[in-house]
């Protein structure tokens, strides 16, 4: 029974990437308010695994709100890398405070994947009242308003090792931004 189990729930999550993948292909928006213009191509195409994953589990998270898809930036990831690479001998979680929205992530040890820090980010939903637009007092629920953030339409994202064995260090980039004061996410 559950090798049964697994099995089903392998195939349910395969057929839900694939249609994701597929509605992500359909979106052609770019990202106003952002300078730059490369990286909007399709969702799938030519992605690396772990974009792939970064870019799969966060649109999950977005159709289950009924938010349209997210499409990866080549250009956002690479802000991402950038700023990775400046935090890389503290591994601090520190924002850069720039004009994208931004997920930082970081894990001690080695083998952390982009699903398992997309998942930290989106369980935080569980402390987010859409009906009050606020997170139940004393949690966080900002990455997760971030990644379901309508007004955002791109992400890029990137991880390293951080030296010392600090441990992963994993950021996404955003845009447009979303988490504006006020206003819900979607």
């Amino acid at each position: 029974m559950k090798k049964n189990n697994q099995f089903s729930n392998g195939v349910i999550a395969s057929i839900l990437l694939v249609v994701i993948l597929f509605q992500c292909s359909q979106t052609h928006a770019k990202f106003p308010g952002y300078r730059g213009g490369r990286g909007y191509g399709s969702p799938a195409a030519g992605l690396n695994p772990n974009a792939q994953q970064f870019l799969a589990y966060q649109n999950a998270a977005r159709a289950a709100v009924g938010v349209a898809p997210l499409k990866w930036s080549a250009e956002l990831a690479n802000v991402a890398a950038a700023y990775a690479q400046q935090r890389r001998s503290d591994c601090s979680l520190i924002h850069s405070d720039g004009p994208l929205g931004e997920n930082l992530f970081w894990g001690g040890g080695y083998g952390w994947s982009p699903a398992q820090a997309v998942k930290a980010w989106v369980d935080e939903r569980r402390y987010y009242d859409h009906s009050t637009n606020s997170c139940v007092p004393g949690y966080e629920c900002g990455h997760y308003t971030q990644i379901v953030s309508a007004i955002t339409t791109s992400v890029g994202c990137a991880m390293l090792q951080c030296d010392g064995d600090l441990g992963e260090y994993i950021i996404c980039n955003y845009a447009p931004a979303g988490n504006t004061v006020g206003e819900n996410p979607y």
